[in-house]
């Protein structure tokens, strides 16, 4: 009997969820099958929001007869292209009867469809193309050849391709054993209307019924809800990179259609061996045979058991198969001739029963052979398994080159299955010696080695699977054995081994004793500094117990001196002695502003003539850094000196203030005087220093305006009584903008409060109250209030945009249209407006905390109590991000990436910490913006150190995303204990191997190759130990697959925004330009190699033109490039101005890895773009379209002087640039895929 688990576990007895598709891509052998397998599915989907992409792949010509009507009595041949134009036809119309776009025709013949490179090619492309995270395919046990091709090229294209991605194998013509059952009940009526428009097809047969039948037979298993369901395979790219063997299941030994499995003789017919003991994984084995791209193959099984052998499998009749027998057990090598006897391939090779070889082995190795000649023997790397790890681990990787016989014979390094040869080898004498019981692979191949070139094909394309019976296997072996077996070996072969081969083992001997000693002394090295990190820990931990309790001594001090300085702050001497401070702080200030002022128009002259310029400002520079230098022990920055404000703000006021009318304010700012004129006409003055305020009205609600002996021009007074409340209600009513900003007089705003808002109104949509931090005139935290309590304004707690549920009376900015009567301003709570707030939640609007928005106001403003709510308590899922520095997105691309990476988290709901780990500091308005998107940054003196940070906090977070080698390789270990249950993102930025790699290769520096292997190997160990790896590039995934398939790879391209594009036309444009960092030493190759070998061929033919070099830290040999055609400008604040003045830009990269940002950023200015190949990688740009690609030298001067010449061509290339930016690099593009990415980490955790 079979239990309800069991019965379940063979046909579903539920309905699966709609499958999570956004960009659906459908491929179709006709059409007719993309609604008769799947169209109640496709239009769930229609309706649930995702894109369908439809591509109908035959032409679908030998599908019945057209119409009377449309073929009008004709020809043959024109009945054809009737019976083709009336199914596209009928296919537009049921795609709009189901809701999604109408089908692309590829118009392949009919019954013509071939499974090989081409076909899975092509697949692939349409898969990247469209982006596709759900593909639907037709079923591997479908009769119609077209049907079995489509789907064998769909299911290998998938496997390449990887990533978070779906199939769902469809029945049309045969039923298949389905793990997915859809519900269509919903949607039967519309499936029937949109077959019924088939008419060409329901002609023939009732194709209608037939299919709502089966839809009806598929509801068998789901209970009396459902009436019609469509039924599935389903499997994910991480199935399909396991085996096929599932997807066969159901089509092994239904058919021999075509007999044969060639595609003609123009391809030689390749003879795989499989000595078989008839074990259950020869199935497997077959499996991936069947899975081949290569289409012509025989499959000799020869069984060596002596008995009956199973029944084969002929899968559809994908491959010639023949059973060999021999009527008694057989010798591996016994074996082994008779099948090489049987073969008739050109090509032969060698498959244990056991193992597999992954699709595209066969292809690969012979289209190496055939270009290699019949002299060679070719093989790949081949991985190893053990066969019952679910985790498919793997455990080791045989992939060397052949360098001589010699080293062959020290050692087989090659498995049975990696080679393919020529059969002729075995025509002239190369047999398998009978009387070896092990090591007979070994021998052939040292008798191959005889006249035979082995040559390595570079890519791992083969598995071993561990846990046979062998005693001599390299994974698992008896010592013992393995020297008899050796023996025997070497006593058949030391009468042909010649002096040469002899001097070569030696050779090889020493090098081996060299590498071991090595490694020894390596191990020794590393233990010796295993136990000097332990002594160092030992120490820091005494050092650590000193430090807490000088820590604690210097709390109880700091508590005296809070003490003594609120009795200062509170005594008559200080409150006389006001003016004078007041007046020194204006005169620093005066001269802070014009040494800034000087500075930046420093900063904004070329840096080729400021270089001339520093031996004249030397001497300043010393005087001015010695008289500002900070006092010792204040040298981290801080946010605000929130001292220095209170001070400014004690000052005295002007005897006169006039503000601009503007006849469209867009703030209204309305200040209630609440019986301090002083304090209210400072207030003023304040506001009247605000960049920005000639946009907006000031009205002044007073209790008694004849108090105000000179009244401020341009604001309007109001007199009104009913203190702050009423004065803000009826200022409300006056109010013309549509954002009011309403401010006590006691409250004095700080600088750059106007700015601040402009800023979070413009880049927070949805926003309709803004609420500030209020500081205290003794430089306190009044609000928010830290969770424990502290009243440091600087605490990185409380200095990001965040939402709230609070806001003090005290000030605050609301949007007009969320105020209605105006009922909810005179209501306040404890100092709080929490009727406001309560109105605003209601209606949907979004409150957000604003740390620069800040006021100094008096003690007391808001009670402890109703203040005590901090930003750190915030809701969502938490994420830590490590990186080297703080991004700094006007000099280098990866900081780009790195703002909007945080940028997009915040807006998915995520809470965002961030930290830089070479330095804790505090970096301006690189760290303030960071904050403005919602990012908590970490800074001393309030983190002391990353370390500290992750033992007090690391259990709070859900993610950590470690930017970049360094930072992930030196902090992951502490990650994965101190935040258990985290999941831990490594961000490769680029793979920094791979760049060094290639710059050894282009500088043929040998410790540039040595740095780069030891670079690979310490990122791979970082990988394993993450449970994600983020690269840039699809170029960079895909290698990592192929060298490291156990590592979870996600491909997260450049994310840019460009707001400040200008659609500057061709003529009006001139010169041309480079930009990057110079600290990476790429940039500063290429600049070096243009200006050597492009420039000059450039300049003689356009001359006039110069090239301009845009970029921070430029070295000397940068700088010394300066001339009359050439400018060094050095780093720039604002580039916009280049990618929309210059005619095109540069990107003449020689080696580097990852997307480059240059190129994205100037596609997306659409600003054309000339580069290398290697600059070009991984980004899919079409030559000629959506940029010129060229190599360095003459070819890359030629393709710069036509673009700068060609006016048609310009425009084709910004238009087409742009597009290509918007598709791939936009920020909707960065959201979708950070989500997606962030959304499978939760899945599988």
């Amino acid at each position: 009997m079979i239990d309800r688990a069991e019965e379940s576990a063979l046909m579903p007895t539920a309905a699966s969820p709609l499958p999570a598709g956004r960009r659906v891509l459908v491929l179709a052998p006709h059409a007719d099958d993309e609604v008769f397998g799947c169209g109640g599915s496709l239009h769930l989907l229609a309706q649930a929001g995702a894109s369908i992409t439809v591509i109908v792949a035959s032409d679908g010509v030998l599908g019945g007869k057209a119409d009377d009507a449309a073929a009008g009595g004709a020809a043959h041949e024109t009945q054809g292209a009737s019976l083709i134009a009336q199914r596209e036809a009928e296919s537009r119309a049921a795609a709009e009867t189901l809701g999604y776009p109408a089908p692309a025709f590829w118009r392949l013949p009919d019954r013509g469809l071939r499974y090989g490179e081409a076909l899975v090619t092509r697949m692939l492309e349409a898969m990247q193309e469209t982006d596709a995270d759900l593909v639907f395919a037709p079923a591997l046990t479908e009769l119609h050849p077209d049907h079995q091709a489509l789907a064998l090229a769909s299911a290998e294209a998938l496997r390449r391709l990887g990533g978070e991605r779906s199939i769902a194998f469809y029945e049309v013509s045969a039923p298949l054993l389905p793990n997915t059952l859809i519900d269509i009940t919903g949607a039967e009526d519309v499936k029937l209307a949109a077959m019924r428009c088939f008419r060409s097809q329901l002609a023939q047969q009732p194709y209608d019924d037939h299919i709502a039948a089966l839809n009806r037979y598929r509801s068998y298993t789901l209970g009396d809800g459902v009436r019609a369901a469509e039924a599935f395979f389903m499997a994910t790219a991480g199935d399909l990179a396991i085996g096929l063997t599932p997807l066969f299941e159901s089509a092994l030994g239904r058919r021999r259609r075509l007999g044969v499995a060639t595609e003609g003789v123009e391809v030689p017919l390749v003879s795989v061996i499989v000595r078989s003991m008839d074990r259950l994984t020869l199935a497997e084995a077959l499996t991936s045979l069947a899975a081949q791209t290569y289409p012509n193959i025989e499959v000799l099984v020869i069984n060596a058991t002596g008995k009956q052998h199973s029944p084969l499998p002929d899968f559809g009749g994908r491959l010639i198969m023949r059973l060999v027998e021999s009527g008694a057990p057989l010798t591996r090598s016994r074996a082994a001739n008779a099948g090489l006897d049987a073969a008739r391939g050109q090509y032969a090779a060698f498959l244990d029963d056991d193992d597999t070889l992954d699709p595209d082995h066969l292809s690969q190795l012979v289209a190496t052979l055939r270009s290699e000649g019949d002299g060679a023997v070719v093989y790949s790397g081949v991985r190893c398994m053990a066969r019952n790890d679910p985790a498919h681990k793997i455990t080791r990787v045989f992939g060397e080159p052949f360098e001589s016989r010699a080293k062959l014979l020290a050692g087989n390094f090659i498995p049975s299955h990696a080679p393919l040869f020529p059969r002729r080898f075995a025509e002239n004498g190369a047999r398998f010696d009978e009387t070896l019981d092990v090591y007979e692979d070994w021998d052939f191949w040292l008798q191959l080695a005889q006249t035979a070139r082995f040559v390595y094909v570079d890519r791992v394309s083969a598995t071993y699977f561990t846990g046979g019976t062998s005693d001599v296997s390299p994974l698992a072996f008896d010592p013992e054995a393995v020297r008899r077996a050796a023996r025997t070996l070497f006593s058949k072969w030391k009468d042909h081994i010649s002096p040469d081969e002899i001097k070569a083992l030696g050779d090889l001997y020493h090098q081996s004793q060299a590498e071991v000693a090595g490694i020894k002394a390596a191990l020794q090295d590393r233990e010796a500094d295993i136990r000097q990190l332990e002594y160092q820990i030992d120490g820091y931990d005494s050092e650590l117990r000193r430090k807490e309790r000088e820590v604690k001594a210097y709390l109880q001090q700091l508590a005296a001196a809070e003490t003594s300085l609120s009795h200062v702050l509170a005594s008559r001497s200080w409150r006389l002695t006001q003016p004078v401070r007041t007046a020194s702080a204006i005169v620093r200030s005066a001269a802070h502003r014009t040494a800034g002022t000087a500075y930046r128009l420093y900063t904004f002259l070329p840096i080729s003539v400021r270089i001339h310029l520093r031996p004249l400002l030397r001497p300043l520079t010393r005087y001015l850094r010695a008289r500002h230098a900070p006092a010792a022990g204040m040298r981290n920055r801080l946010p605000v000196d929130y001292m220095q404000a209170v001070v400014a703000a004690e000052g005295a006021a002007p005897a006169s203030l006039e503000f601009p009318y503007s006849a469209a304010p867009t703030v209204s700012i309305v200040v209630v005087d609440e019986g301090g004129r002083d304090q209210t006409w400072r207030t003023l003055a304040a506001l009247r220093q605000e960049h920005g305020v000639e946009d907006c009205e000031v009205i002044v609600v007073a209790a008694d305006p004849s108090a105000w002996l000179a009244q401020p021009k341009g604001p309007r007074l109001e007199r009104r009584s009913g203190g702050l409340l009423e004065g803000y209600a009826h200022g409300a009513a006056l109010a013309r903008a549509p954002w009011l900003l309403f401010w006590s007089g006691n409250s004095y705003p700080l600088p750059g409060m106007l700015a601040e808002l402009r800023r979070l109104i413009a880049e927070q949509p949805g926003t309709a109250l803004v609420v500030p931090k209020l500081v205290s005139e003794h430089a306190q935290l009044i609000f928010p209030v830290d969770r424990a309590g502290v009243l440091d304004p600087n605490l990185p707690e409380v200095n990001f945009v965040c939402p709230a549920d609070r806001c003090p009376a005290a000030a605050f900015l609301v949007n007009k249209s969320f105020l209605g009567s105006g009922e909810a301003l005179r209501s306040a709570d404890a100092g709080l407006m929490t009727a406001l707030v309560g109105a605003i939640q209601t209606q949907g609007g979004r409150i957000l905390y604003a740390p620069y928005m800040h006021a100094i106001v008096p003690a007391g403003t808001l009670p402890a109590d109703s203040a005590r709510w901090c930003p750190d308590n915030a809701a969502g899922r938490r994420v830590l991000i490590l990186d080297l520095h703080t991004p700094t997105p006007d000099m280098d691309s990866g900081s780009v990436d790195a703002y909007f990476q945080m940028k997009i988290l915040g807006e998915l709901g995520y809470r965002v910490t961030f930290a830089p780990v070479t330095e804790l500091v505090y970096r301006s308005r690189y760290t303030a913006d960071l904050q403005r998107i919602g990012v908590e940054c970490l800074y001393a003196p309030y983190t002391a150190s990353v370390v500290d940070h992750l033992r007090e906090q690391g259990r709070r977070y859900d993610f950590v995303m470690l930017n970049r080698l360094a930072a992930a390789e030196e902090f992951i270990d502490y990650v994965q204990y101190e935040c258990r249950g985290a999941r831990i993102v490594f961000n490769t930025v680029d793979l920094h191997f791979l760049r060094e790699q290639r710059r050894g290769e282009l500088t043929g520096q040998r410790a540039m190759a040595r740095q780069a292997r030891d670079t690979r190997r310490r990122e791979l160990r970082v990988m394993q130990k993450a449970a994600a790896t983020l690269v840039i590039s699809e170029a960079e995934a895909a290698l990592l697959r192929q060298e490291a398939p156990e590592v979870r790879t996600f491909h997260l391209p450049l994310i840019m925004h460009i707001p400040d594009r200008a659609d500057t036309p061709f003529g009006e444009r001139k010169d041309l330009f480079f930009i990057g960092g110079y600290r990476h030493l790429p940039n500063v190759d290429a600049v070096l190699h243009f200006v050597a070998d492009v420039w000059p061929r450039v300049r003689t033919r356009l001359p006039g033109v110069r090239f301009h070099i845009i970029g921070s830290d430029p070295p000397p040999e940068i700088l010394a490039l300066a001339g009359s055609d050439i400018v060094v400008e050095g780093f720039v604040p604002d580039a916009a101005p280049f990618f929309n003045g210059c005619r095109l830009s540069v990107a003449p990269l020689r080696y580097g890895a990852g997307l480059k940002g240059k190129v994205g950023r100037s596609l997306g200015y659409g600003c054309p773009v000339v580069l290398t190949p290697l600059a070009a990688e991984g980004m899919n740009l079409t030559d000629g379209r959506d940029a010129l690609i060229a190599e360095s030298g003459e070819r890359f001067a030629d393709a710069v002087v036509r673009l700068y010449e060609n006016e048609s061509l310009w425009n084709t290339l910004a238009r087409e640039g742009l597009q290509f930016f918007d598709a791939h690099f936009s920020l909707e593009v960065g959201k979708t895929t950070l989500a997606a990415i962030f959304e499978a980490l939760d899945a599988r955790h």
